[in-house]
């Protein structure tokens, strides 16, 4: 019952609680962002059209990040050489000059699919992900947005964009029977529970965090320690073998569609899969979910473990959906 395991979410928090540089040679301009911080073998990549024209002709960029900010290159691209090989090249030279390579490159922009895959799949011992988990690229190409493009000559402001409309997803498939709990309940847990350490990447079990919006260097205002982040816990006999599935799989973000009355998971660049109904007496827990979503700039977590007795969980997934 709904209650039963809102007191399950309570033992659960319980429990959580102990345990710019020109390069007149290639013809491309290379705009150079450094801040202080750990860098990041995770990198982000965008190439896409701004909105700028200059001589008749959409302005180009490459966009390329770690995962904390702290390492950014921006580095614009002729219009007629907007292809997999010139991408490559840029990416390569960057990388070339970068403090660290990456170990993984991960990039969400679904329209450019197949030439980033082509272009980042011939870089060695790098692994390629599409994935709407860029949350330091999406902040950063916002900030451009509103403080870069709008200062450029041939700036129009109506093909300004974002990163926004790449997450608009429609229609949900069933859900892989690997996926599938047996009890589900929105739950809650303290930010203070993650600043202090007490979620931390040793005891998420197979599952992982994102980054914490105004913590570590990240983009985003801090948040109060008191600040409750909304979840979703599932209880299932299988929890270890789910927590894996989900694990392997690029997680995006969990939302409870108060108009359709589901409860959808979104992975990868364009899946969505339907998770729960939401029953009448869960209307209210789950407008307080997605409220609380607007509340955390969009961090929320999904939970996995066998019992509500257990003391640990097969996986905890901290996401964040882009608002």
């Amino acid at each position: 019952a709904p209650q039963q395991l809102q007191q399950t979410a309570t033992a659960r928090a319980q429990l959580l609680r102990r345990a710019s540089v020109s390069e007149d040679a290639a013809d491309v301009a290379v705009l150079e962002e450094e801040e202080e911080g750990t860098l990041s073998d995770n990198w982000e990549v965008d190439v896409y059209s701004r909105p700028v024209v200059r001589e008749g002709k959409k302005l180009w960029e490459v966009l390329v990040c770690d995962a904390t900010g702290s390492f950014r290159r921006a580095v614009e691209l002729p219009s007629n050489m907007v292809n997999s090989r010139e991408v490559r090249n840029a990416v390569e030279k960057i990388m070339d000059e970068a403090p660290e390579r990456p170990r993984t490159i991960r990039f969400f922009r679904k329209a450019m699919l197949n030439m980033l895959s082509i272009a980042l799949n011939g870089i060695e011992d790098v692994e390629v992900i599409p994935s709407r988990n860029t949350f330091a690229l999406r902040a950063w190409l916002d900030q451009r947005e509103k403080e870069v493009y709008p200062n450029m000559e041939g700036y129009n402001a109506a093909a300004a964009s974002g990163a926004g409309e790449e997450f608009v997803l429609e229609f949900p498939e069933k859900l892989p029977d690997a996926l599938r709990g047996e009890q589900y309940a929105f739950v809650t847990l303290p930010l203070s529970e993650f600043l202090e350490g007490n979620v931390n990447d040793e005891n998420v079990g197979a599952g992982r965090l994102c980054p914490i919006p105004g913590v570590n260097g990240m983009p985003g205002e801090a948040l109060s320690p008191d600040t409750m982040i909304p979840g979703w816990l599932v209880l299932t006999p299988r929890a270890d073998s789910l927590a894996r599935w989900m694990a392997s799989l690029e997680l995006a973000f969990l939302k409870a569609d108060l108009k359709k009355q589901n409860v959808c998971l979104e992975v990868g660049l364009s899946t969505q899969y339907q998770v729960a109904r939401i029953q009448d007496a869960q209307t209210l827990e789950a407008q307080s979910f997605e409220d609380g979503k607007r509340n955390t700039q969009g961090l929320h977590f999904i939970a996995v473990q066998s019992a509500p007795e257990d003391e640990d969980v097969a996986g905890f997934f901290l996401l964040q959906q882009p608002l």
